[in-house]
């Protein structure tokens, strides 16, 4: 299956790029909303941070998830849908985990951002620009995950390769679900070397998860791209690296978003 395909900032944010202090969280919602002009896409995002009730009353550090496409209405289908980032926040409120929750909008520019080229510059967005945002304002600790369903697995995938081949990792925990091989053409030829690169001898992944997640195998979802990734990987072998592998047989290429995301709470991130 191949996946398809703001508001400006105020004179003073458009001029020095980045987003003000977070918006003071709504009532009862944990959440405080934010708009950022990334320097290196030249797009805004609306920006969702959670968290939870537990830490105001803490004074540890906290891990953080980053949520592509916050914005896209994943959660539930049907006329009750609900984004990405409400669907994940009431799974990481059920659950009880003591992380923050990052919500990172641009479902409308998602094939831009996702695929090479354009990846590498909403890479460079994420790390060099919005975690030290969140860092500068939140208590987290060095523990970041990275989230991203269909062509947002792919980027997931992406960033992954990215940090090995640099040898450096922003992100300590990549959840891809239901990754999709790009386009051929460009993006694809691309990723394909990018993968080349970062799986050549050498390379490590010290103290990184990478998690995949497959939906049913009916021929309407992308497990068979799935397994395959994690069969290459697996038979790679990269020194510090944990690969896991779950399959969701009762899942849809979009409903595994929810489950697989839950998944990765249980086995990861303690309540």
């Amino acid at each position: 299956m191949r996946a398809a395909a703001v508001l400006l900032l105020s004179a003073l944010l458009l001029s020095c790029g980045g987003g003000g202090g977070p918006a003071a969280p709504a009532p009862d919602s944990g959440v405080a909303t934010s708009q950022f002009v990334s320097q290196n896409t030249g797009s805004a995002y609306t920006i969702d941070v959670y968290v939870p009730p537990a830490y105001a009353a803490d004074t540890a550090a906290y891990p953080t998830i980053y949520v592509t496409e916050s914005d896209a209405p994943y959660g539930i289908s049907g006329p009750s849908a609900i984004s990405r980032f409400a669907n994940f926040k009431a799974i990481l409120a059920q659950r009880g985990t003591r992380a923050i929750l990052v919500g990172v909008s641009g479902t409308a520019v998602r094939t831009r951002d996702f695929l090479l080229p354009g990846a590498a510059a909403y890479h460079a967005f994420l790390v060099k620009e919005l975690i030290p945002w969140v860092d500068a304002r939140y208590r987290t600790s060095s523990k970041r995950a990275l989230s991203g369903l269909s062509y947002g697995g792919t980027f997931v995938m992406t960033a992954f390769y990215l940090e090995t081949e640099a040898g450096l990792f922003p992100f300590t925990h990549f959840l891809s679900s239901e990754f999709a091989t790009p386009a051929a053409g460009t993006a694809d030829a691309e990723f394909t070397a990018l993968k080349g690169r970062a799986l050549q001898p050498g390379r490590q992944a010290p103290g990184v998860t990478l998690h995949l997640a497959a939906a049913a195998n009916n021929g309407f979802t992308n497990h068979i791209l799935v397994h395959s990734l994690y069969t290459e990987l697996n038979a790679r072998a990269l020194p510090g690296l944990t690969l896991v592998l779950t399959d969701h047989p009762t899942d849809s290429h979009v409903s595994v978003d929810g489950p697989a995301f839950d998944e990765a709470l249980k086995r990861f991130f303690a309540p």
